[in-house]
């Protein structure tokens, strides 16, 4: 439902009905869980031929759809600043804003994300949107609707530009401790999974023993960044001296310290550095005294440890002598010796690529350089993230550009969830050879996502030809080859008997798509 934009709705209107939604999931004893959805320059980045589209979808007549694709082209823009006027620069995308079409067209525009709620409800004002569900258990409710986001939402508006709506998810770190399981020493009537429920006023609760603590087991080892804990609102001063300890052990003394909490007020929320350490397990203990420990909330915030890079193939421009792509992965730094290090030859544009042979989300990027001459022969280098092999890979989008690295050094970069199952390292421009020692990437892999591939038929179709039948998944495979999955078989499960209807054909205004 839309709120924005529309005669007898607003502010108010949007508010009063998500509210009473809640109240009412309440009064049937259910838990409530929301995702606010945030889209970056959404009027801007409005795409004219999906809009058309979308038109078209909607019964538009062959004459409006031409009337708005002339009202959408061949605009300019031009800025005054302290009475100087630039000149003109093309707007290729994006509805007019200040006009009166602007709003009704963006509407339009995204008012099909209803139909991915499932059961979810959904409620939009303008470009915001707040998606909520219900359900009879906290940590139910919280996971079905992390899962919907993940699998439906964010890939309808956030796959590299060919989504269903290409705009710009603004995208905030996620909580593993979500998706762990979570235990503790012992328990007073509060379970430790009241620790992970997003509900302030609830908290895990001990008894008072000696060395109390809490655990949560992520499932898997993640590089931990930070870990947030919220005190409960009476009682806080239970919590002081606890230690946070990252590691994979059970034994909670094996495990590292993270960062020790010599306070925290009633209710308040602290955040604690971990620095990237590694493990299963985060835990939270008092040390040395007969306590009770009790917490409001925990999040523990990282990505997905292990280099993603040694399960990789590689491939290089050219090769100088035994200095082979692969050497640059074989988790050998070649601090000790440089010929563990991959080489090409002097040439133009050398370039180095990873198939990770998925696609991930990539986190971080480590490079390490050669140990004895010649240093400042990977200034310059691009470090580029994607899923297109065009010119090699070397046009997918940049994550980092490296000014230098010292000599034996190894340098980070941060790319900060870019998607792709190729890496690239090239020196654009000069002649140059390039020399990597050893590359590590760490990151998450992607949940499938839902795609949607866009389909033309000249004619009235019958989707029991197999011929036809096999065109359709010939361009489905194509897609997601495109997203990088080649290791796909698809197949007809059973014979389908819908027919595609011609719509509206003649001029296309989007190129060959509609």
């Amino acid at each position: 439902m839309q709120s924005g934009f529309r005669a007898g709705h607003g502010c108010p209107t949007a508010t009063l009905k998500v509210l009473n939604d809640i109240i009412a999931a309440i009064d049937k004893k259910q838990y409530c869980a929301a995702v606010y959805i945030d889209l970056s320059k959404a009027f801007d980045s409005v795409n004219h031929c999906v809009l058309i589209s979308r038109l078209n979808s909607l019964g538009f007549s062959h004459d409006c759809l031409a009337w708005f694709s002339n009202y959408l082209s061949d605009r300019v823009q031009r800025v005054k600043s302290e009475g100087l006027l630039s000149g003109p620069m093309p707007v290729s995308m994006g509805v007019p804003q200040g006009s009166i079409l602007g709003p009704t067209l963006f509407s339009l525009y995204i008012n099909d994300v209803a139909l991915a709620a499932g059961d979810s409800q959904i409620h939009l004002y303008a470009d915001d949107t707040i998606l909520y569900t219900s359900g009879p258990s906290a940590s139910f409710t919280y996971a079905a609707k992390l899962a919907l986001v993940k699998m439906t939402i964010i890939p309808m508006f956030d796959f590299d530009g060919d989504s269903y709506w290409p705009l710009s998810l603004k995208h905030f770190p996620e909580n593993a401790a979500l998706w762990g399981k979570s235990s503790q020493s012992s328990t007073l009537t509060c379970s430790p999974e009241l620790a992970l429920d997003g509900v302030l006023s609830t908290f895990s609760h001990t008894n008072e023993e000696t060395d109390p603590w809490w655990r949560v087991d992520l499932l898997k080892v993640y590089r931990v960044n930070r870990v947030i804990i919220t005190n409960r609102p009476n009682h806080g001063l239970r919590i002081n001296g606890a230690v946070i300890r990252i590691g994979n052990f059970l034994d909670i003394y094996s495990n590292t310290i993270c960062a020790v909490i010599s306070t925290l007020a009633d209710g308040a929320t602290a955040t604690f550095s971990c620095g990237g350490m590694e493990g299963r397990y985060m835990i939270v203990h008092i040390p040395g005294y007969k306590k009770i420990l009790s917490l409001s909330e925990v999040g523990v915030y990282g990505y997905l440890a292990g280099n993603l890079a040694v399960d990789g193939a590689t491939t290089q421009s050219s090769t100088f002598t035994s200095w082979f792509a692969e050497k640059a992965i074989d988790s050998n730094r070649g601090l000790q010796q440089n010929t563990s290090c991959s080489s090409t030859l002097d040439e133009t544009n050398p370039w180095w690529r990873l198939d990770l042979r998925d696609v991930y989300k990539i986190s971080e990027v480590v490079i390490t350089n050669r140990n004895d001459c010649c240093a400042e022969q990977i200034n310059g280098a691009e470090i580029h993230i994607g899923n297109s092999l065009e010119i090699n890979g070397n046009n997918n989008p940049i994550c980092a550009v490296i000014p230098a690295i010292p000599a034996g050094e190894s340098y980070s970069y941060s790319c900060g969830g870019m998607e792709g199952r190729y890496l690239n390292l090239i020196i654009p421009g000069d002649v140059k050879t390039l020399i990597l020692c050893e590359v590590e990437v760490y990151g998450e892999v992607l949940v499938l996502k839902r795609s949607f591939v866009k389909m033309q038929f000249n004619s009235r179709v019958d989707l029991t030809d197999p011929s036809v039948r096999e065109n359709v998944l010939k361009q489905l495979g194509s897609a997601l080859a495109d997203r990088g999955l080649t290791n796909v078989t698809l197949r007809w499960s059973q014979t389908p008997k819908q027919v595609i209807q011609k719509v509206n054909a003649g001029k296309s205004y989007c190129g060959n798509g509609k």
